[in-house]
């Protein structure tokens, strides 16, 4: 799509404007999927105001991936664009490229999977970063036993080097070209449990974790820039890297704690739910586990979903402090169907620490629906409530008819 006009800005009356939305997707070779989008304005608030996008970020990109059953490759290019007056330029991200493979196989015996990942990227103007990463990451899982009480081990290596050509004044950290190696290892046991009872089934699992990373901690020196936004959370904590990113390795050791629960009930139909909790058991404190950095116990992480009827579903996520129990962070969510028109429902809520320059905790809750009215043709609406500081305001109302 192609928007010019001629509009009164800030800068001038009868200005000339226009922008560009723009994509192109196709397969070519031994199975590439190749996506381009072009997005870019030449002023940065027409979009908005006249309801064409109400975006603050436009990213152009063109990416490469192929997927097969064992091997994944990405390749990307792309330029990110403010649509704020007051972002500089070296905070509008640029990725000349970003390569990544991943592969993973049977391992050296029975019972063993080998996956390898090899990654080099170039980020320019990523909050006033410059940099170049090259990494290799080799990790090994190995089930030791598969009886009632399963045991599994995993050991890895990740190899990364940085070349850091720009950063901010205010940065701590360097300026140079820096290698490390960080060795992982862990051990978990399961021990899944059967439950019956008139009511329902349901399999009880609980699980522990010993976890292991060594290296030189180089946290201090190298900018987080891949996982500078963790929060543990259920998907996570049994992960060996769980910060899945390559940026942010601090060395140390911890046991990983949690339960989960699967059942087929007569009252809820299918639940879900976990709960889990990391202690520390030494190393420094690492960002992303809980409120207070320096407690040696992480939040305690819980999910629960279900679904009670064949066409309304529940669930809730939340991380809760490990000393007072406060809830940190949460998200509720109910959706449905009936008839032509789906539902949904979702409220999210973020303690204020999270926040510097917050002056309470962040609360949102969220309507949306769509109606079908045949033909391809659909009715769209969306409301939003701002829920902060204990008042309900309206924050954002958008209705659409939609045709596909």
């Amino acid at each position: 799509a192609l928007y010019t006009g001629s509009l009164n800005t800030f800068k001038k009356n009868r200005e000339s404007v226009a922008a560009l939305d723009g994509i192109f997707s196709t397969t070519i070779g031994d199975d590439w999927n190749v996506k381009m989008r072009a997005r870019r304005s030449s002023q940065d608030t027409f979009m908005r105001r006249y309801k064409f996008n109400s975006d603050t970020w436009l990213k152009s990109s063109a990416v490469a991936e192929r997927i097969k059953s064992d091997k994944y490759y990405y390749v990307e290019v792309s330029d990110m664009q403010s649509l704020s007056s007051g972002t500089a330029a070296d905070h509008e991200p640029t990725i000349l490229p970003h390569v990544f493979y991943e592969d993973v196989k049977p391992g050296f015996r029975n019972g063993q999977t080998l996956k390898t990942e090899i990654s080099a990227i170039q980020l320019d103007n990523d909050e006033g970063h410059d940099m170049s990463r090259w990494v290799g990451n080799v990790e090994i899982t190995d089930r030791l036993s598969d009886g009632p009480v399963k045991t599994d081990a995993r050991a890895g290596v990740i190899g990364s080097y940085y070349s850091i050509q720009k950063k901010p004044a205010a940065a701590a950290t360097k300026t140079d070209d820096l290698g490390r190696i960080t060795p992982m290892a862990s051990v978990s046991v399961r021990y899944p449990l059967a439950v019956s009872t008139k009511r329902g089934t349901a399999i009880v699992e609980p699980q522990v974790q010993f976890a292991y990373v060594g290296g030189t901690d180089r946290t201090a020196d190298i900018p987080n820039r891949d996982s500078a936004d963790y929060r543990i959370d259920p998907a996570n904590l049994f992960l060996l890297n769980r910060y899945q990113g390559y940026d942010y390795l601090r060395p140390g050791s911890r046991l990983d704690m949690g339960v989960s629960v699967q059942a087929n009930t007569s009252v809820l139909g299918r639940v879900s739910g976990f709960m889990g909790v990391s202690q520390r058991l030494s190393g420094k404190p690492s960002t992303g586990l809980a409120v207070n950095e320096n407690s040696s116990l992480s939040d305690y992480v819980a999910s629960l979903s279900a679904k009670p009827f064949n066409k309304v579903s529940v669930s809730w996520s939340g991380r809760l402090a490990p000393d007072d129990l406060k809830l940190n962070e949460s998200k509720t969510s109910l959706s449905g169907t009936v008839s032509k028109l789906n539902y949904s429902l979702e409220h999210m809520q973020l303690a204020k620490p999270y926040f510097k320059s917050a002056s309470s905790d962040l609360e949102e809750l969220t309507a949306s629906f769509t109606y079908s009215l045949g033909g391809g043709w659909k009715v769209i609406g969306r409301q939003v409530w701002n829920l902060s500081n204990g008042k309900t305001v309206r924050d954002s109302s958008t209705a659409a008819f939609s045709w596909t």
